[in-house]
């Protein structure tokens, strides 16, 4: 019993290891970055990362202090930041990463290579675009919450709630932008800096690695639909049925519930890949002030006019990612799985925009809230 433990103690001393040791006093720790293009071919890497000031009554309130670089690449920036600060900035706790449109127009993959290389890279932070600068959204005076990367990690979660879009972190974006046959979106956010606060007022369209166009707030919502992404939330939808005598008569919001269908994919020669998207949605009326929602005629009517509306938008989504070659559908993916040999007769980059894509969405009103 004895020899057993002196064996197990000099085992234990013996057997000790060590670890690297960061303390978060000895750094600034970065929860945000913005990336922008400059003249030439450098980059403008901006940080917001947290202080705490002591106020008269010495109570604790955190503010975020906003710094910046300019280099060649996304390392020199950051190690030029680094001559500017008493203690090195820890950039494994990023919260957010924005990009100025400028540079999400070149490419968004360059920058975020050395996040990918680094093994305390933070691929966890989301990822959104902004029109205009990044740096300029970092320095919104925003009162919503006492730190920028709050706000906007909250701000970029809530276009996610609306059904807008499904969230992208570091991590999947790498994996979006390198898999064949389809494209990805990111939040699109558009800054009031008089007022202090940014909009997520659409969607960025990529092809590749670059920004290509952008949809607005309902066609985002539409793409959501014509997706079925069953991990993102259901959108709505906002719509003027008839003329209106006065504010908001006419007015109709509703929200999807279900989505029954499937997209069909076909191929031949002499037409080449075409697609017919066959969805049957349930929707739920959460606003009409004309109301008779219980009577059948008033329903079907409805029902028809909200289908020829959501068509109507959906040609206009459709329109706009063929034009921006951004296949966010993943049609060539799906091209690719199901009819292989026609896939590698393709040269898709150049094939995708003349696709011929045909919706067909029938709407379906299975609630109309609490009263009659």
């Amino acid at each position: 019993m004895k020899r057993s433990l002196l064996i197990i103690m000099a085992a234990a001393f013996i057997l000790s290891g060590c670890w690297d040791q960061r303390l978060i006093k000895e750094s600034n720790l970065i929860r945000i970055v913005g990336y922008d293009k400059e003249k030439n071919h450098k980059l403008r890497e901006s940080v917001g990362y947290p202080v705490v000031a002591h106020g008269e009554l010495s109570a604790v309130q955190p503010q975020s202090n906003i710094n910046s670089a300019i280099n060649y690449s996304p390392r020199d920036a950051r190690l030029a930041l680094d001559r500017k600060v008493v203690q090195t900035y820890d950039s494994s706790k990023v919260k957010v990463f924005l990009y100025g449109d400028a540079l999400a127009k070149e490419n968004v993959y360059n920058s975020l290579d050395v996040i990918y290389r680094d093994p305390k890279g933070s691929l966890n932070a989301l990822v959104a675009v902004v029109n205009g600068r990044a740096l300029d959204a970092l320095n919104v005076k925003q009162s919503d919450t006492g730190l920028i990367e709050d706000y906007y990690e909250e701000l970029i979660q809530s276009g996610h709630e609306l059904g807008m879009y499904r969230l992208h972190n570091v991590q999947s974006l790498c994996t979006a932008i390198f898999t064949e046959g389809q494209d990805v979106v990111l939040p699109f956010i558009k800054l009031r800096e008089k007022e202090g606060r940014a909009d997520i007022v659409g969607t960025a369209l990529f092809h590749h690695k670059k920004m290509t166009g952008q949809l607005n707030y309902e066609e985002s919502s539409m793409l959501t639909l014509l997706k079925k992404m069953k991990k993102t939330k259901s959108p709505y939808f906002s719509f003027i049925i008839g003329k209106e005598k006065s504010a908001g008569e006419k007015a109709l919001n509703a929200r999807v519930k279900k989505i029954k269908g499937k997209m069909n994919i076909q191929y031949n020669e002499i037409q080449g890949a075409q697609v017919k998207i066959s969805y049957i949605v349930d929707m739920e009326i959460s606003q009409y002030p004309p109301n008779h929602l219980t009577e059948k005629k008033t329903v079907a009517a409805l029902s028809e006019k909200m289908s020829a509306k959501m068509n109507d938008l959906a040609d206009t989504t459709l329109d706009k990612l063929q034009k921006a070659n951004c296949d966010a559908l993943g049609i060539g993916q799906k091209l690719h799985a199901f009819h292989f040999d026609a896939w590698s007769r393709l040269n898709w980059d150049k094939d995708y925009p003349n696709v011929k894509i045909t919706p067909d969405i029938k709407v379906n009103i299975i609630q109309h809230g609490i009263i009659n």
